[in-house]
Parts: C-alpha cells; sequence; structure tokens
C-alpha cells in the first residue's frame, strides 16, 4: 500500500505542472490521485459540524436539478457525489513525504509558468498542437490562478520544511513572491493580481494581530453572501450601465452582468427561495441576447455562460435557501478554524488562501467548473499537511 500510495502521489506531482501549464482543465485529476491515497482513511472519518454543513449544500445542489434547466444538470448528481467524496478522501491522505511530492510539483509549475510569463507562452508555441495566441495566453493565465491558490500551501511547506536551514527559509519564502508576482501580472487577468495582493496582504495582517487579522479575513469572504444582492439591487438599471465609457472595460461588463443577474434573482419568490437550479445562470444568459457598450462598436453577450461572481451564482441558482447552506458552512468553517491551535505561519497561509479564493470568487470564478474548485482544494491540502508536519516536528 505504501508503494501504491507513493506512486500515486508521484504521478500527482508529474502531472500538476502538465496541468496547470498545457490543461488547466484536467487539474482535478491531480486531486484524484490524492483522495485515492486517502479513501481506506475514510472508514475512520467522523465529519466535523462543518463538514456535515457543505454535505447539506451539496445536497441541496443535487436537489436543484430537478428543476434546473439545463439540459445535462442529472450528470450534476454523479459529479458533486464525487466531488464531496474525493474533497474529503483527500483531506484524510498525506504525510510529510507526500508534501514534499507536491510542494516539488507546485514549485516547477511556478517555474515553468514564470518561464510563460517572461517569454510570452513560448512553452505552448513549441508544444503542439497550435493554438490561437489569445486563448492560449488565457488558458496559461487560468493554470496562474490554481497555483496562486497552491502558493500559501508551497510557501508554509518550505517555511517549516526541516531540509531547509533557519537562516534560509524566510529568504526563500519571500524570493518566491517576485515569481509569484510575475505570473499574477502577466497575460491581462486581472483577477490574478488582486488575488495575489489580496493573499499579500492577508497574511501579512495575520502575521501583525493572528487571531483579530484572520477574524477579519474571514469576515471579508463571507460578507458578500449578504452584500452582493443589495449590491446589485442598488446599481443603476442596465441601459445606464451600458453608456458608461468610464473604468477599464472588463469592469464595466462585470456590473452589466451582475445587474442582468439581479433581474433574475427577483423575478418571483420561487426562484429567489429555492433558485433556477445548477447552471441556471448560463441558460438565463442564452435568453438575454446581447448588446453594446458605451464608446465600443462590438456587441458582448448580456451574460455569458456564468456570471462571474460565485457568490450571486449561488443567490441565482441554489436560491435564498442555498445561500444559507452556504453562508452557515463558511461561518462553521470559520468558527473551527480560529478555535483551532495553529501557529502564526498556518494562520498567515490559511488567510491568504482564503482571500485569494474570495477575489476569483467575486470577480472570475464559476461555481460549476471543477478546476475552479479543485485549486483552492489542492491549496488546502498543502495547507493541512505542513500544517500536520509542524505539529509533528514540534512534537519530537
Amino acid at each position: 500500500m505504501r508503494r501504491v500510495t507513493a506512486i500515486l502521489f508521484g504521478l500527482a506531482a508529474l502531472l500538476l505542472p502538465v496541468g496547470v501549464v498545457l490543461s488547466h482543465r484536467n487539474v482535478p485529476v491531480v486531486l484524484v490521485l490524492i483522495a485515492l491515497c486517502g479513501l481506506p482513511a475514510l472508514r475512520h472519518f467522523r465529519p466535523q459540524p462543518w463538514v456535515t454543513a457543505v454535505f447539506a449544500l451539496i445536497v441541496w445542489g443535487i436537489v436543484t436539478t430537478l428543476w434546473s434547466p439545463y439540459g445535462n444538470a442529472a450528470s450534476w448528481v454523479a459529479y458533486l457525489v464525487l466531488l464531496g467524496l474525493f474533497g474529503t478522501a483527500a483531506m484524510q491522505a498525506g504525510e510529510e513525504r507526500a508534501a514534499k511530492w507536491l510542494a516539488i510539483g507546485t514549485g516547477a509549475s511556478l517555474l515553468l509558468l514564470t518561464i510563460e510569463s517572461l517569454t510570452g507562452g513560448i512553452l505552448r508555441d513549441i508544444i503542439p498542437p497550435e493554438g490561437r495566441p489569445d486563448k492560449d495566453d488565457v488558458a496559461t493565465a487560468r493554470g496562474i490562478t490554481v497555483i496562486i491558490c497552491m502558493a500559501p500551501g508551497l510557501l508554509l511547506y518550505l517555511f517549516q520544511s526541516a531540509a531547509l536551514k533557519n537562516e534560509y527559509r524566510l529568504k526563500i519564502v519571500l524570493g518566491l513572491l517576485i515569481p509569484l508576482g510575475i505570473c499574477a501580472a502577466s497575460f491581462d487577468i486581472s483577477a490574478n493580481m488582486m488575488a495575489f495582493l489580496a493573499a499579500l496582504g492577508a497574511a501579512g495582517l495575520v502575521c501583525l494581530i493572528p487571531k483579530w487579522g484572520l477574524k477579519l479575513v474571514l469576515a471579508a469572504a463571507i460578507l458578500p453572501f449578504l452584500l452582493m444582492p443589495i449590491l446589485v439591487a442598488a446599481l443603476p438599471p442596465i441601459e445606464e450601465l451600458s453608456q458608461l465609457e468610464a473604468g477599464p472595460q472588463t469592469w464595466r461588463m462585470r456590473l452589466i452582468i451582475w445587474k442582468a443577474i439581479w433581474g433574475g434573482m427577483s423575478d418571483g419568490w420561487a426562484h429567489f427561495l429555492f433558485g433556477h437550479g445548477i447552471e441556471g445562470a448560463r441558460i438565463y444568459g442564452e435568453t438575454l441576447g446581447q448588446m453594446s457598450l458605451g464608446g465600443q462598436q462590438f456587441a458582448i453577450d448580456l451574460v455569458p455562460t456564468h456570471p462571474h461572481n460565485v457568490y450571486l451564482q449561488i443567490w441565482f441558482d441554489l436560491g435564498f435557501v442555498g445561500a444559507v447552506f452556504a453562508s452557515v458552512a463558511s461561518i462553521m468553517a470559520g468558527r473551527a478554524l480560529l478555535s483551532a491551535s495553529l501557529p502564526v505561519p498556518v494562520r498567515a497561509a490559511s488567510a491568504a488562501l482564503i482571500a485569494s479564493v474570495a477575489i476569483f470568487a467575486l470577480t472570475d470564478a464559476s461555481l460549476w467548473t471543477l478546476w475552479r474548485v479543485a485549486g483552492p482544494l489542492l491549496g488546502a491540502w498543502l495547507i493541512l499537511v505542513a500544517s500536520r508536519s509542524m505539529r509533528q516536528g514540534g512534537a519530537q
């Protein structure tokens, strides 16, 4: 069994750089490989209350497939069951050696993405098949998104690693922020840079005020469940938003998308309470057509394949009930994190991951995109295993 586990972790470490550089949509395979190592431990698993709340959210998502307008909604039943199973199993797997393999894979991914960032995507250009340059750049940027989620765990692992001398640990950790920043600033995905800066700020805040810093980060990540519907309700009508010419075009588009989603959220009490069902926002967007922005000659989809805001997507697809489940699960998980006796570096890494994920959730992500979920789960796994190593080192 040890040999099988070692092979699976080694394979996960090898596939991670390939995934983030060339095929970010296949990153969930890495999570599955880790989960396979943790499946035997599930027989001893006893869920904490916050985990039960997450399972309740998953079950509610499955229930909403009954009225979802999405033609393939039934397939999400299997996806959600497997996501809950593999996500839970992955968190049961891993020790120092496992973290070492994935830390090496994450470091190699960061190196390759830095090369891509500095050269404008040379690796994708020389490795077939040939693709459209703009599509390739976006795909590479999505790989950077995954590594931004995994970076706090990587830095925590290096900071606590017994293989590094004490005087070098902090220097190496700080030094890796440079290639991370280069990657975050590349390929014109503003959410990457925002998430990187938010992670830095959150980690710094926790280092200054460990307990209150983490509380503030958690509050900032959870409050949008309440505040986003209020914000979009207060936005001007779409006709006015479409005439705005000030500010970045991508952000003007987001405001229009969010306002359009509000129109669907408030179209009846049943939809407001129970949601439109999984992938409801995608189908709703297909019915709205296109419109032109002020100062532009081309038209855009009023709502593309998703709202670019996970908080609103939960409200729209899963309704008030889903938003309550998600809020309760988040609050309970936050309380469990705060009550745990964690060293400051672990708190800082956790805050960095939470802050970066919150930024992606607010600006760029879709709840029903599996690699978007796998990235944060892999980041959480790295932090969890690195923190276990710290506790074992302290005990010795």
